[in-house]
């Protein structure tokens, strides 16, 4: 039996996520945006899954358009773990949100509590 040291519960589902890797050197720009979906989503934090390869601890501004849901919420997440699954064209991570706007910590609370 494994320890789940998650604070929240997480609701599995995929959401469309864009993002974009931002550079620490060079704040104003971003490197590629690429699109992924989430796997399962908690308020602190999800796990992506997509064809970009993330490294640990990078930072990526997420637009993140829940199901159900018109408007994205835009918000900043920093990579914990990368997983490569099987067929080497596919990674996870999961990611904690580091920055959400109030309105996102509202519309992401109100989502959830939904499911």
């Amino acid at each position: 039996m494994t320890l789940d040291r998650r604070r929240d519960l997480r609701v599995e589902e995929e959401n469309q996520v864009t993002f974009s890797v931002l550079i620490e050197e060079e704040p104003q720009k971003f490197r590629k945006i690429t699109h992924c979906l989430t796997r399962n989503i908690s308020l602190n934090g999800t796990m992506i899954s997509g064809d970009t390869f993330l490294p640990v601890d990078s930072k990526v501004t997420l637009e993140l358009l829940l199901a159900g849901h018109y408007e994205a919420i835009t918000l900043v997440g920093k990579v914990r773990w990368v997983r490569v699954m099987p067929s080497d064209e596919v990674f996870e991570a999961g990611l904690e949100f580091v920055d959400v706007p109030p309105n996102g910590v509202l519309a992401l609370n109100a989502h959830l509590l939904d499911q």
